[in-house]
């Protein structure tokens, strides 16, 4: 048991650590990424963090929008934070380039009567569409994330929110770490998402999923 955990954490953290230079991965990195998690989720039987309490304390701020409100939840991993949003009545779209993690999430929302729809495809090129979302979470998604910032705000209805929390480029690397992944820099949200209602917007200290204390940022707005 726990020679499997440790091959889960180190997995887990080289992912963490994966980055790329440019906006969008190639398909080699691609692949290798999406090979890597896939082992990490084949090895993990449990969910292996709880939804994300960020997530939590935003939803329960507001009523979940009448009628079939929809959700988008990039890089869904095994589902933690979609499933929690399904729960709240959002029609959730889980986008992510591990398999085996998306499957567990389709087992999971089957088991609990969820609405939950799978997509295998690297967010660079899914179609957030125009006032398409509700709600859009942005979670310990380590990539490369300035591309998709336009895409978000095209793709929020009037009224919609986005959650984010990301590790910030104030966070020391380090020597540990197998690769440098991306860290955000809080300048990019606030001038990409400037127009919106500013829900909650932190850089502090947190913990984090994958067991230790990073600076993190977390910001929630609503689109105008």
């Amino acid at each position: 048991m726990k020679f499997k955990n440790l091959i889960i954490r180190l997995f887990f953290f080289g992912f963490l650590g994966c980055s790329s230079t440019s906006q969008n991965l190639s398909d080699n990195s691609l692949s290798d990424i999406a090979t890597h998690y896939d082992l990490t989720y084949a090895l993990t039987k449990e969910q292996p963090n709880q939804t994300a309490p960020f997530l939590i304390e935003i939803l329960q701020k507001f009523s979940t929008p009448a009628g079939s409100p929809k959700a988008l939840d990039i890089g869904s991993g095994m589902g933690r934070n979609a499933l929690f949003a399904a729960r709240k009545g959002y029609q959730v779209t889980a986008v992510d380039i591990a398999r085996i993690g998306l499957n567990q999430i389709q087992n999971s929302a089957a088991a609990n009567h969820l609405s939950i729809t799978t997509v295998l495809q690297d967010i660079n090129h899914f179609n957030f569409g125009k006032q398409r979302w509700d709600l859009i979470m942005l979670i310990d998604f380590p990539f490369p994330y300035q591309t998709l910032l336009p895409k978000i705000i095209e793709g929020l209805k009037p009224h919609g929110i986005i959650v984010l929390e990301e590790v910030s480029n104030k966070e020391p690397v380090r020597r540990s770490e197998p690769l440098n992944f991306t860290r955000m820099d809080i300048t990019d949200i606030s001038k990409n998402f400037r127009g919106f209602s500013v829900i909650h917007e932190s850089e502090n200290l947190y913990p984090t999923p994958w067991g230790q204390q990073a600076i993190m940022i977390r910001y929630a707005a609503m689109k105008p």
